[in-house]
């Protein structure tokens, strides 16, 4: 990752039918070398799970042909109150 841009948003989305196929991450992957991954289970995820977004991210990095990719993380909770523990999930973990 050479580059990302961060973004406030707010909205309510649910957790999408293939969430389990991403991690949750303390940070956006690539801003930090020891970024902590968490398991599902500790949001007691499943399928359509209500989460409350409130940051989204754009990651720009270079594949392995030297061209430029960005992904896109989004930092959800999954309370309505703002101190609640946030987590950085992949934009395929939601329904955006």
């Amino acid at each position: 990752v050479f580059s990302i841009k961060y973004r406030t948003v707010n909205f309510k989305t649910v957790l999408d039918e293939d969430y389990r196929e991403e991690k949750l991450y303390r940070y956006v992957p690539g801003s930090k070398k020891k970024n902590r991954t968490y398991s599902w289970k500790k949001i007691k995820a499943q399928t359509g799970k209500r989460v409350y977004v409130d940051k989204k991210a754009k990651a720009y990095y270079r594949d392995d042909d030297g061209e430029r990719e960005s992904e896109d993380f989004y930092r959800i909770r999954v309370s309505a109150s703002h101190k609640a523990t946030k987590y950085w999930v992949n934009e395929d973990a939601i329904d955006d």
